[in-house]
Protein backbone atom coordinates (compact mmCIF):
# COMPACT_ATOMS: atom_id res chain seq x y z
CA UNK A 1 0.00 0.00 0.00
CA UNK A 2 1.41 3.53 -0.49
CA UNK A 3 0.72 6.17 1.03
CA UNK A 4 0.94 9.70 -0.66
CA UNK A 5 0.50 12.92 -0.09
CA UNK A 6 -0.15 16.37 -1.93
CA UNK A 7 -0.41 20.23 -1.19
CA UNK A 8 -3.31 21.31 -3.44
CA UNK A 9 -5.61 23.66 -4.68
CA UNK A 10 -9.11 24.04 -5.56
CA UNK A 11 -9.77 24.67 -9.52
CA UNK A 12 -13.12 24.55 -9.54
CA UNK A 13 -14.95 28.17 -9.09
CA UNK A 14 -17.75 26.93 -5.82
CA UNK A 15 -14.56 25.00 -3.83
CA UNK A 16 -11.87 27.83 -4.75
CA UNK A 17 -14.16 30.80 -3.25
CA UNK A 18 -14.45 28.51 -0.06
CA UNK A 19 -11.07 26.57 0.26
CA UNK A 20 -7.66 27.86 -0.03
CA UNK A 21 -5.97 24.98 -0.24
CA UNK A 22 -5.73 21.26 1.16
CA UNK A 23 -2.95 18.65 2.40
CA UNK A 24 -4.39 15.72 1.00
CA UNK A 25 -3.62 11.93 2.04
CA UNK A 26 -4.10 9.23 -0.22
CA UNK A 27 -3.61 5.60 0.32
CA UNK A 28 -3.52 3.62 -2.54
CA UNK A 29 -3.55 -0.06 -3.09
CA UNK A 30 -1.26 -0.27 -6.62
CA UNK A 31 2.17 -2.67 -7.03
CA UNK A 32 3.97 0.49 -8.94
CA UNK A 33 4.93 3.28 -7.22
CA UNK A 34 4.65 5.70 -10.48
CA UNK A 35 1.22 4.07 -11.01
CA UNK A 36 0.21 4.73 -7.77
CA UNK A 37 0.88 8.27 -7.90
CA UNK A 38 -0.61 9.02 -11.43
CA UNK A 39 -4.07 7.34 -9.61
CA UNK A 40 -3.74 9.68 -6.00
CA UNK A 41 -3.21 12.45 -8.63
CA UNK A 42 -6.07 11.58 -11.03
CA UNK A 43 -7.96 10.75 -8.22
CA UNK A 44 -7.46 14.37 -6.42
CA UNK A 45 -8.00 16.20 -9.80
CA UNK A 46 -11.54 14.40 -10.22
CA UNK A 47 -12.33 16.09 -7.21
CA UNK A 48 -11.89 19.54 -8.34
CA UNK A 49 -7.95 20.03 -6.99
CA UNK A 50 -4.95 20.84 -8.29
CA UNK A 51 -1.59 19.32 -7.06
CA UNK A 52 0.77 21.65 -6.34
CA UNK A 53 3.39 19.57 -4.60
CA UNK A 54 4.28 16.05 -3.67
CA UNK A 55 4.63 16.23 0.11
CA UNK A 56 5.10 11.92 0.92
CA UNK A 57 5.22 8.94 -1.01
CA UNK A 58 6.34 5.77 0.80
CA UNK A 59 5.34 2.28 1.42
CA UNK A 60 2.87 1.64 4.27
CA UNK A 61 2.22 -1.64 6.17
CA UNK A 62 0.07 -2.40 9.02
CA UNK A 63 2.68 -2.63 11.49
CA UNK A 64 3.52 1.28 10.79
CA UNK A 65 0.18 1.93 12.76
CA UNK A 66 -0.86 1.63 16.36
CA UNK A 67 -4.04 0.04 16.99
CA UNK A 68 -6.83 2.41 17.30
CA UNK A 69 -4.90 5.55 15.25
CA UNK A 70 -6.51 7.63 13.11
CA UNK A 71 -3.85 6.54 10.15
CA UNK A 72 -5.49 2.85 10.18
CA UNK A 73 -8.70 2.82 9.67
CA UNK A 74 -8.02 5.04 6.48
CA UNK A 75 -5.40 2.22 5.90
CA UNK A 76 -8.13 -0.54 6.46
CA UNK A 77 -10.31 1.14 4.50
CA UNK A 78 -8.15 1.21 1.50
CA UNK A 79 -7.47 -2.31 2.09
CA UNK A 80 -11.45 -2.80 1.32
CA UNK A 81 -11.84 -0.03 -1.60
CA UNK A 82 -8.12 -0.36 -2.94
CA UNK A 83 -8.03 3.90 -2.53
CA UNK A 84 -9.06 6.40 0.65
CA UNK A 85 -8.81 9.74 0.17
CA UNK A 86 -8.81 12.04 3.28
CA UNK A 87 -8.76 16.15 2.73
CA UNK A 88 -7.47 18.41 5.13
CA UNK A 89 -8.63 21.81 3.92
CA UNK A 90 -8.35 25.30 5.15
CA UNK A 91 -10.31 28.11 4.71
CA UNK A 92 -9.41 31.00 1.48
CA UNK A 93 -7.74 34.02 3.45
CA UNK A 94 -9.82 36.70 1.28
CA UNK A 95 -13.07 35.34 2.18
CA UNK A 96 -11.80 35.44 5.88
CA UNK A 97 -10.54 38.83 5.74
CA UNK A 98 -14.48 39.87 3.92
CA UNK A 99 -15.67 38.41 7.46
CA UNK A 100 -13.62 40.20 9.79
CA UNK A 101 -14.36 43.52 11.53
Amino acid sequence: MWFISFSAFPIEAERFAKFGGAEINCWIQIADEREALERAKNLVEDQGWRVETLNHCHLVFPSDYQPGSTGVEYFEQAMIDREVLVFHSWPNVAEDRGNAH
